[in-house]
């Protein structure tokens, strides 16, 4: 049977940005495709398509590739019990604290970004009508969520307590667990790269900035080795 992988993403989606790079960590062949509004058959993004046979959520993606081309973790059992631990960290309290703090003031650029990425710059004047109405969906979101309820100081506090963490256990090591990356790197990496590279200033990116060298040596070495085709920060 021919294992051919087809990765339908958002544009912008980190997500979708870690199951690449798990997949090209593993050099599994894959062909991405690019959607603003394609979705799976569940209504997910991002989804892969293995043989015809859709499936979605990231973290399931993750298990089913692992099944399918017997991918075998090397961890010992507290590697794997600290890499489930940042896991949810990263995908939890870091993600909620760092994306309203990106988004919350910086709206329009947000989606001026995502805009040119697909199109350019020639739809950048949609960035001011599409603002309001992404605004109304995210403050929802945020505030059913519950960071939104909080004030700044609470928020960076949050968030630079999860940074804290993994610059700590960072350390002066090349990857969490060695010299060489394994999947929470990948996940720690997506998750960064899409507060710093963005190409405007916020408190999230300006924090990693002043605050956390190992870190931000981390993404940089992570999008040098597996996306070293694409000019991160452009």
């Amino acid at each position: 049977m021919i294992k051919h992988v087809i990765l339908v993403r958002f544009v912008a989606l980190k997500r979708a940005v870690g199951l690449e790079a798990f997949l090209r960590l593993h050099e599994i062949k894959y062909e991405p495709i690019f959607t603003f509004s394609g979705r799976s058959k569940k209504g997910l993004l991002p989804f892969i398509e293995l043989n015809g046979e859709h499936i979605a959520d990231s973290q399931i993606i993750l298990l089913h590739l692992k099944k399918y081309f017997n991918i075998q973790d090397k961890l010992t059992n507290e590697q794997k019990a600290v890499e489930r631990a940042f896991d949810r960290l990263i995908e939890s309290t870091f993600f909620n604290a760092a994306n309203w703090l990106k988004v919350r003031d910086n709206l329009p650029e947000f989606v001026g970004t995502i805009l040119s990425l697909r199109f350019g710059k020639s739809l950048d004047f949609l960035k001011y009508l599409l603002a309001p109405f992404l605004m109304i969906n995210l403050k929802n979101r945020f505030e059913t969520e519950g960071t939104a309820k909080h004030s700044d100081e609470e928020i960076i506090t949050i968030l630079r307590n999860d940074l804290q963490a993994i610059e700590t256990y960072l350390g002066d090591k090349e990857y969490f667990f060695g010299d060489q990356p394994s999947q929470i790197d990948i996940e720690v990496f997506a998750h960064v790269a899409a507060i710093y590279y963005v190409p405007y200033h916020h408190v999230s990116k300006d924090l990693i900035e002043s605050e956390f060298p190992q870190i931000l040596k981390h993404t940089q070495k992570v999008a040098k080795r597996f996306f070293s085709e694409f000019q991160f920060g452009l």
